[in-house]
């Protein structure tokens, strides 16, 4: 009787497949975002509850396949990956979020937890995305979205030193001998920020007495805004007009030209892209286990007794079956040699090809 035949066999091939595997872990993922989102939204209060407990043990089994991982691949293919230290990461910043939330109030001050947790989830809903990768249309863009990423990394070095110039110039003019502190260097930076998206904030160069002070008290203590000096309401708005017209005009349209430039580069190879992203799910999907992360166990268990089954030959074949198919190529040998020799022939049709098509033009 083979192994193939019986139904244990058809079920452990059945879960073996990539995509049963990509669907299982795609919808646990789902939701144990969905109870990470409730918990974050309606829980982490003065007291542990069972939501916090369960989503531990979410993130613990999370923690668990990235050892696995580390297991299966080793350390030099694992770190190779950038993701992997952004998988990481998202571990360990809702350790470091649940820590201090068992610490709140005693130790730190409240909210401080939650905080950090909700980093951490928004690094979680990111890796959502990766699975798009799998479809045609969809896949492309999400490599055309990170390769526009660094373009923009470069491209904010640029933007920041114009942000911060006149940032500087501009507070300096409106608000002299101002006190260094928190709040200075978020309203240094929240003006220029906010410029080029349009909020120019006209409002506050136009403020005058009684509706703001030149008191120290007064405006310290913020019973009333700081009025702005005469000369920088007439400096300001020109300072603004040029940086508005070199960050906002200049800049930003230097800016969508490095993604039109990206984009173009990847939408003339859009299918190649497609196939190197499904290739590496595939490939990542392979690896994992036959089951779901919370049913690793069951699925062991199962295993066992399917390589305990009466059948000696089942046995003998099921065993070295889950032993060597991660290491299983499943094309044979013959079909191997088959596939080699069509792929020389098509490559030699399609060199000819080449070679009469530049002897005609000549």
């Amino acid at each position: 009787m083979d192994c193939q035949s019986t139904y244990c066999g058809k079920i452990i091939s059945f879960y073996k497949a990539p995509v049963v595997k990509f669907v299982g872990n795609s919808m646990i993922y789902v939701a144990f975002l969905m109870l990470f989102a409730y918990t974050l939204l309606s829980r982490f209060g003065t007291t542990l509850t069972a939501f916090e407990v369960a989503l531990v043990v979410c993130v613990s089994i999370l923690f668990f396949d990235e050892i696995l991982q580390l297991k299966s691949t080793g350390p030099e293919i694992y770190f190779q990956d950038k993701w992997t230290y952004f998988d990481i990461s998202r571990v360990i910043l809702f350790v470091c979020g649940f820590c201090l939330f068992l610490l709140e109030p005693r130790v730190v001050s409240p909210g401080l937890g939650r905080m950090t947790c909700s980093f951490s989830f928004i690094s979680l809903c990111l890796s959502l995305i990766g699975l798009f990768s799998f479809h045609e249309k969809i896949g492309p863009q999400l490599q055309m979205i990170t390769k526009m990423f660094f373009d923009l990394l470069s491209f904010l070095a640029i933007l920041s030193v114009c942000v911060i110039t006149y940032a500087i110039a501009a507070y300096a003019n409106l608000y002299p001998a101002s006190r260094i502190d928190g709040d200075l260097v978020f309203n240094l930076l929240r003006i220029p920020y906010w410029n080029l998206y349009g909020e120019l904030n006209l409002e506050v160069l136009e403020l005058k007495e009684p509706d703001c002070t030149f008191d120290r008290f007064l405006y310290e203590n913020g019973t009333l805004p700081r009025c702005p000096t005469t000369i920088g309401t007439y400096l300001v708005p020109l300072l603004m007009g040029i940086y508005m017209m070199f960050a906002s005009i200049l800049l930003l349209n230097l800016l969508i030209a490095m993604f039109s430039n990206s984009y173009a580069k990847v939408q003339a190879e859009t299918h190649l892209h497609w196939c190197y992203q499904r290739f590496t799910l595939i490939h990542e999907c392979s690896s994992r286990p036959r089951m779901p992360l919370p049913f690793i166990l069951i699925s062991k268990l199962f295993t066992m007794v399917c390589c305990c089954w009466p059948c000696k030959k089942c046995r003998r074949s099921r065993k070295d079956d889950y032993e060597a198919a991660p290491r299983t190529d499943p094309v044979n040998d013959k079909k191997c040699n088959s596939l080699v020799l069509w792929e020389k022939a098509v490559a030699n049709e399609f060199m000819h090809g080449i070679y009469k098509g530049r002897t005609a033009q000549l």
